[in-house]
Protein backbone atom coordinates (compact mmCIF):
# COMPACT_ATOMS: atom_id res chain seq x y z
CA UNK A 1 0.00 0.00 0.00
CA UNK A 2 1.58 3.39 -1.09
CA UNK A 3 1.84 6.20 1.33
CA UNK A 4 -1.12 8.04 -0.92
CA UNK A 5 -3.11 4.69 0.30
CA UNK A 6 -3.02 5.10 3.39
CA UNK A 7 -3.41 9.05 3.59
CA UNK A 8 -6.40 8.42 1.80
CA UNK A 9 -7.73 5.61 4.21
CA UNK A 10 -6.87 8.14 6.71
CA UNK A 11 -8.98 10.97 5.79
CA UNK A 12 -11.82 9.04 5.53
CA UNK A 13 -14.88 8.98 8.02
CA UNK A 14 -14.99 5.65 10.07
CA UNK A 15 -17.81 3.96 11.42
CA UNK A 16 -16.53 1.03 14.01
CA UNK A 17 -12.98 1.20 12.83
CA UNK A 18 -14.22 0.86 9.29
CA UNK A 19 -13.86 3.47 6.75
CA UNK A 20 -16.96 5.21 5.21
CA UNK A 21 -16.28 5.48 1.58
CA UNK A 22 -20.14 5.03 0.04
CA UNK A 23 -22.43 6.28 3.09
CA UNK A 24 -25.21 3.48 4.04
CA UNK A 25 -28.67 4.60 5.92
CA UNK A 26 -30.54 2.47 7.97
CA UNK A 27 -33.85 4.27 8.40
CA UNK A 28 -32.82 6.03 11.24
CA UNK A 29 -29.98 7.27 9.20
CA UNK A 30 -29.33 10.76 7.73
CA UNK A 31 -26.74 12.87 6.53
CA UNK A 32 -27.51 16.81 6.25
CA UNK A 33 -26.01 19.94 4.23
CA UNK A 34 -26.50 23.62 3.53
CA UNK A 35 -30.19 24.10 1.67
CA UNK A 36 -30.21 24.46 -1.62
CA UNK A 37 -29.31 27.93 -3.09
CA UNK A 38 -30.70 29.76 -6.51
CA UNK A 39 -33.75 27.67 -6.75
CA UNK A 40 -36.09 30.01 -7.09
CA UNK A 41 -36.92 29.32 -11.19
CA UNK A 42 -35.16 26.47 -11.90
CA UNK A 43 -33.61 22.94 -10.22
CA UNK A 44 -31.48 20.31 -12.08
CA UNK A 45 -30.25 17.44 -9.11
CA UNK A 46 -29.74 13.83 -9.78
CA UNK A 47 -29.08 10.71 -7.19
CA UNK A 48 -27.65 7.50 -7.43
CA UNK A 49 -28.90 4.76 -4.96
CA UNK A 50 -29.10 1.32 -3.77
CA UNK A 51 -31.87 -0.29 -1.85
CA UNK A 52 -30.73 -3.20 0.72
CA UNK A 53 -34.41 -3.33 2.81
CA UNK A 54 -37.68 -3.88 1.63
CA UNK A 55 -39.72 -1.02 2.64
CA UNK A 56 -42.61 0.44 0.71
CA UNK A 57 -41.65 3.75 2.19
CA UNK A 58 -38.84 5.50 2.50
CA UNK A 59 -37.46 9.02 2.39
CA UNK A 60 -34.09 9.77 0.06
CA UNK A 61 -33.86 13.98 0.43
CA UNK A 62 -35.32 16.21 1.84
CA UNK A 63 -35.08 20.38 1.76
CA UNK A 64 -38.04 22.70 3.11
CA UNK A 65 -38.63 26.51 3.66
CA UNK A 66 -40.27 26.31 7.11
CA UNK A 67 -40.62 23.33 9.89
CA UNK A 68 -44.09 21.85 10.28
CA UNK A 69 -46.52 23.03 11.44
CA UNK A 70 -45.63 26.00 9.81
CA UNK A 71 -46.14 26.25 5.90
CA UNK A 72 -43.25 26.59 3.24
CA UNK A 73 -42.11 25.76 0.09
CA UNK A 74 -40.33 22.16 -0.25
CA UNK A 75 -39.09 19.22 -2.35
CA UNK A 76 -38.82 15.94 -1.61
CA UNK A 77 -37.44 12.75 -3.05
CA UNK A 78 -38.68 9.52 -1.60
CA UNK A 79 -40.12 5.79 -3.00
CA UNK A 80 -43.42 5.33 -2.12
CA UNK A 81 -45.22 1.97 -2.43
CA UNK A 82 -41.87 0.75 -4.11
CA UNK A 83 -42.09 3.72 -6.71
CA UNK A 84 -39.79 6.85 -6.28
CA UNK A 85 -41.65 9.96 -6.30
CA UNK A 86 -41.11 13.80 -6.70
CA UNK A 87 -42.78 16.06 -5.11
CA UNK A 88 -42.31 19.83 -5.33
CA UNK A 89 -44.45 22.37 -3.64
CA UNK A 90 -44.37 26.37 -4.10
CA UNK A 91 -46.52 27.47 -1.43
CA UNK A 92 -49.86 26.53 -4.21
CA UNK A 93 -49.61 22.34 -2.79
CA UNK A 94 -47.35 20.11 -4.03
CA UNK A 95 -46.94 18.48 -7.57
CA UNK A 96 -45.97 14.89 -7.77
CA UNK A 97 -44.19 12.83 -10.09
CA UNK A 98 -44.09 9.29 -9.59
CA UNK A 99 -42.25 6.77 -11.83
CA UNK A 100 -43.78 3.67 -13.73
CA UNK A 101 -41.67 0.88 -12.12
CA UNK A 102 -40.87 -0.02 -8.85
CA UNK A 103 -37.05 -0.53 -7.66
CA UNK A 104 -35.26 -3.60 -7.77
CA UNK A 105 -33.31 -5.04 -4.53
CA UNK A 106 -29.51 -4.55 -4.67
CA UNK A 107 -29.06 -3.05 -7.38
CA UNK A 108 -28.02 0.86 -8.05
CA UNK A 109 -30.78 2.81 -9.46
CA UNK A 110 -30.35 6.64 -10.88
CA UNK A 111 -32.91 9.51 -10.98
CA UNK A 112 -32.78 12.93 -12.26
CA UNK A 113 -34.55 15.92 -11.72
CA UNK A 114 -35.26 18.91 -13.45
CA UNK A 115 -37.47 21.67 -12.52
CA UNK A 116 -38.32 25.25 -14.27
CA UNK A 117 -40.81 27.32 -12.82
CA UNK A 118 -44.07 24.99 -12.42
CA UNK A 119 -42.94 22.46 -14.51
CA UNK A 120 -40.30 19.35 -13.48
CA UNK A 121 -39.16 16.49 -15.06
CA UNK A 122 -37.96 13.06 -13.47
CA UNK A 123 -36.44 10.20 -15.16
CA UNK A 124 -35.42 6.57 -13.80
CA UNK A 125 -33.23 4.79 -14.74
CA UNK A 126 -33.96 3.97 -18.57
CA UNK A 127 -37.23 4.43 -18.27
CA UNK A 128 -39.56 7.16 -20.19
CA UNK A 129 -39.37 10.67 -18.62
CA UNK A 130 -42.16 11.57 -16.34
CA UNK A 131 -43.61 14.86 -16.71
CA UNK A 132 -45.88 17.42 -13.54
CA UNK A 133 -46.42 20.30 -12.70
CA UNK A 134 -47.32 22.14 -9.26
CA UNK A 135 -50.38 23.58 -8.29
CA UNK A 136 -51.52 27.10 -9.47
CA UNK A 137 -50.45 29.26 -9.33
CA UNK A 138 -46.74 30.52 -7.55
CA UNK A 139 -43.59 29.52 -9.67
CA UNK A 140 -40.97 30.76 -6.90
CA UNK A 141 -39.07 28.08 -5.15
CA UNK A 142 -37.79 29.03 -1.85
CA UNK A 143 -35.45 26.05 0.64
CA UNK A 144 -34.24 28.27 3.52
CA UNK A 145 -33.49 24.79 5.77
CA UNK A 146 -31.08 22.25 5.38
CA UNK A 147 -30.92 19.76 2.89
CA UNK A 148 -31.17 16.19 4.02
CA UNK A 149 -29.96 13.13 2.66
CA UNK A 150 -31.23 9.52 3.60
CA UNK A 151 -33.60 10.93 6.17
CA UNK A 152 -34.17 13.69 8.71
CA UNK A 153 -33.37 14.36 11.75
CA UNK A 154 -36.95 14.79 13.13
CA UNK A 155 -40.23 13.72 11.19
CA UNK A 156 -42.25 16.00 13.44
CA UNK A 157 -40.96 18.53 11.43
CA UNK A 158 -41.72 17.45 8.42
CA UNK A 159 -45.25 17.67 7.25
CA UNK A 160 -45.32 13.65 6.42
CA UNK A 161 -48.90 14.01 4.86
CA UNK A 162 -46.85 16.33 1.68
CA UNK A 163 -43.93 14.09 1.32
CA UNK A 164 -45.93 10.75 1.70
CA UNK A 165 -43.55 8.70 3.98
CA UNK A 166 -42.31 9.06 7.39
CA UNK A 167 -39.38 6.98 7.52
CA UNK A 168 -36.01 7.12 6.40
CA UNK A 169 -34.12 5.11 3.86
CA UNK A 170 -32.30 2.05 4.05
CA UNK A 171 -29.70 1.37 1.67
CA UNK A 172 -26.45 3.16 -0.03
CA UNK A 173 -26.49 6.75 -1.37
CA UNK A 174 -23.25 7.11 -3.34
CA UNK A 175 -23.61 10.29 -5.45
CA UNK A 176 -25.84 13.19 -5.65
CA UNK A 177 -25.07 16.27 -7.58
CA UNK A 178 -27.17 19.63 -7.44
CA UNK A 179 -27.10 22.00 -10.48
CA UNK A 180 -23.93 20.33 -12.20
CA UNK A 181 -21.68 20.42 -8.80
CA UNK A 182 -21.46 17.25 -7.22
CA UNK A 183 -21.83 16.86 -3.19
CA UNK A 184 -19.16 15.65 -1.33
CA UNK A 185 -21.39 13.27 1.19
CA UNK A 186 -18.65 12.72 3.20
CA UNK A 187 -16.71 15.72 3.87
CA UNK A 188 -19.04 18.36 3.65
CA UNK A 189 -22.44 17.22 5.56
CA UNK A 190 -23.30 19.54 8.77
CA UNK A 191 -24.60 16.46 10.98
CA UNK A 192 -25.48 13.05 10.30
CA UNK A 193 -26.93 10.27 12.49
CA UNK A 194 -25.83 6.19 12.13
CA UNK A 195 -24.22 5.89 8.88
CA UNK A 196 -22.15 3.07 7.83
CA UNK A 197 -20.18 1.83 5.04
CA UNK A 198 -22.47 0.47 2.24
CA UNK A 199 -22.25 -3.15 1.86
CA UNK A 200 -22.49 -3.48 -2.04
CA UNK A 201 -21.82 -6.93 -2.40
CA UNK A 202 -24.58 -9.09 -0.99
CA UNK A 203 -25.15 -12.55 -1.15
CA UNK A 204 -28.21 -13.67 -3.69
CA UNK A 205 -30.13 -14.81 -0.88
CA UNK A 206 -29.81 -11.60 0.87
CA UNK A 207 -31.97 -9.60 -1.55
CA UNK A 208 -34.72 -11.85 -0.94
CA UNK A 209 -35.70 -12.81 -4.87
CA UNK A 210 -37.81 -15.62 -4.29
CA UNK A 211 -41.59 -14.97 -3.57
CA UNK A 212 -44.76 -16.30 -2.21
CA UNK A 213 -43.14 -17.87 0.77
CA UNK A 214 -40.14 -19.89 -0.68
CA UNK A 215 -36.94 -20.88 0.34
CA UNK A 216 -33.89 -19.37 -1.06
CA UNK A 217 -31.29 -21.50 -1.63
CA UNK A 218 -27.18 -20.30 -1.73
CA UNK A 219 -25.47 -21.96 -5.11
CA UNK A 220 -21.85 -20.47 -4.52
CA UNK A 221 -21.08 -16.75 -3.89
CA UNK A 222 -23.43 -15.48 -7.10
CA UNK A 223 -26.28 -18.08 -7.51
CA UNK A 224 -29.36 -19.00 -5.62
CA UNK A 225 -32.38 -21.87 -6.26
CA UNK A 226 -35.99 -21.34 -5.30
CA UNK A 227 -37.85 -24.00 -3.34
CA UNK A 228 -41.19 -22.82 -3.60
CA UNK A 229 -44.11 -23.47 -1.24
CA UNK A 230 -46.83 -25.89 -2.22
CA UNK A 231 -48.99 -24.10 -5.03
CA UNK A 232 -46.22 -22.23 -6.76
CA UNK A 233 -43.70 -22.77 -9.20
CA UNK A 234 -41.40 -20.79 -11.78
CA UNK A 235 -37.70 -19.71 -11.69
CA UNK A 236 -38.83 -17.23 -8.10
CA UNK A 237 -41.55 -18.98 -7.30
CA UNK A 238 -43.67 -16.23 -9.27
CA UNK A 239 -46.38 -18.25 -11.27
CA UNK A 240 -48.97 -19.97 -9.11
CA UNK A 241 -49.93 -23.97 -10.01
CA UNK A 242 -53.70 -25.00 -10.42
CA UNK A 243 -54.94 -28.54 -10.78
CA UNK A 244 -53.09 -32.07 -9.54
CA UNK A 245 -49.47 -30.62 -9.99
CA UNK A 246 -50.24 -28.22 -7.13
CA UNK A 247 -49.14 -30.78 -4.91
CA UNK A 248 -46.17 -32.20 -6.29
CA UNK A 249 -43.03 -31.55 -3.91
CA UNK A 250 -39.38 -30.83 -5.39
CA UNK A 251 -36.39 -32.33 -3.29
CA UNK A 252 -33.32 -31.31 -2.96
CA UNK A 253 -33.17 -27.69 -4.05
CA UNK A 254 -35.12 -28.82 -7.09
CA UNK A 255 -37.64 -25.90 -8.76
CA UNK A 256 -41.08 -26.72 -9.41
CA UNK A 257 -40.84 -26.50 -13.53
CA UNK A 258 -43.81 -25.18 -15.30
CA UNK A 259 -42.73 -27.14 -18.40
CA UNK A 260 -45.35 -29.60 -19.15
CA UNK A 261 -43.10 -32.73 -19.41
CA UNK A 262 -41.02 -32.36 -16.21
CA UNK A 263 -41.92 -31.76 -12.43
CA UNK A 264 -38.56 -30.34 -11.29
CA UNK A 265 -36.08 -28.79 -12.40
CA UNK A 266 -33.28 -29.83 -10.65
CA UNK A 267 -29.74 -28.14 -9.26
CA UNK A 268 -26.35 -29.51 -10.31
CA UNK A 269 -25.65 -33.57 -9.34
CA UNK A 270 -29.50 -34.58 -9.11
CA UNK A 271 -31.90 -35.95 -11.55
CA UNK A 272 -35.25 -37.52 -11.76
CA UNK A 273 -38.89 -35.90 -11.74
CA UNK A 274 -38.52 -34.59 -7.92
CA UNK A 275 -34.66 -34.54 -8.24
CA UNK A 276 -34.81 -37.36 -5.98
CA UNK A 277 -31.72 -38.98 -7.56
CA UNK A 278 -27.94 -38.32 -6.79
CA UNK A 279 -26.00 -38.10 -10.21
Amino acid sequence: MTFCNILSLLLLPFSLGIPIDTPMFEGNSFMSFPGIEGAARQLKFSMKFMVLKWRQNMLLLYNGQKTYPYRGDFISLAINDGHVEFRFDMGSGPGLLRSAKTFSLGIWHTVIIRRQLDEAIMKFDDEPAVKGYSRCCLVGLNLGLDLFIGGVDNFTAVDINKIGVSTGFFGCISRVSVDGREINLLRSNLNQRGIKQCKECLLPCEIKPCLNNATCIPVGKTGFLCSCAPGYTGEKCEAKIFGKRNNRTCLNGGVQSSASNRTCNCPIGYDGRQCETCK
